[in-house]
């Protein structure tokens, strides 16, 4: 995957690592000339250049991209000023960041496919730990629809998943087990459980539900 990230501050560099190191062929572009060299070593392009200069960013091949992520915070003119020129040039998803939900809204309006406010989602997602401590991470599928981990409880430990009948008793579906890895080995992930596979000590469900039904069960389960 090609994903462009303009604007290279601390959460824009984040991003730019992250990716990178997932496998993806990251373009870094930023106007200031040490912020590009800070991701250099990292990106497979990096480049000082206007992230709203349509002319530039296409001769460096970000029309190509599958993604464009407009990351500047310091200035929303800005930001917004990059969507659109991504628009223009056709990136099939368009990601921008936002300092509140007054721009969001915004920058929604002009073009935008998602838009982070990373600090409210960082807020957020806190809240959400607090809340379910027994969720291991958990995310958004759809709207009211989620995808949490959760550690195995002990009532499951030596039992069949056909027997944990989590459908009807807590009205999630179990989509995927994470097995511990042996004697510290790397994790084993199981994407399709068999009804007469067994939970065993230190796994980790994947569970997918309605958003309540999921929480609950995160909660429950700690």
């Amino acid at each position: 995957m090609k994903v462009a990230v303009i604007g290279l501050g601390q959460f824009g560099r984040a991003l730019v690592t992250e990716l990178a190191r997932a496998g993806a062929e990251v373009f870094a572009v930023d106007r200031i000339l040490e912020a590009v060299d800070d991701v250099k070593d990292e990106a497979a392009v990096a480049v000082r250049l206007d992230g709203a200069d349509e002319k530039d960013l296409r001769a460096q091949g970000v029309h190509k991209v599958d993604v464009l992520v407009a990351a500047m915070g310091e200035s929303f003119e800005a930001t917004a000023l990059t969507v659109l020129t991504a628009k223009r040039l056709e990136v099939p998803k368009v990601i921008a960041r936002a300092d509140n939900s007054d721009h969001a809204r915004i920058l929604t309006a002009i073009g935008a496919d998602v838009v982070v406010v990373p600090l409210r989602d960082a807020a957020a997602d806190l809240a959400q730990r607090i809340l379910t401590p027994g969720a291991k991470n958990s995310f958004e599928l759809a709207e009211g629809v989620s995808v949490v981990e959760v550690e195995a409880p002990k009532r499951f430990h030596h039992v069949k998943v056909k027997d944990l009948d989590l459908a009807k008793r807590h009205r999630v579906n179990l989509v995927a087990i994470r097995h511990r890895g042996a004697a510290g080995g790397p994790e084993v992930v199981n994407p399709v459980p068999l009804p007469d596979e067994k939970v065993l000590p230190g796994d980790v469900l994947v569970l997918v539900g309605f958003d309540a039904d999921a929480e609950a069960f995160a909660r429950n389960a700690s």
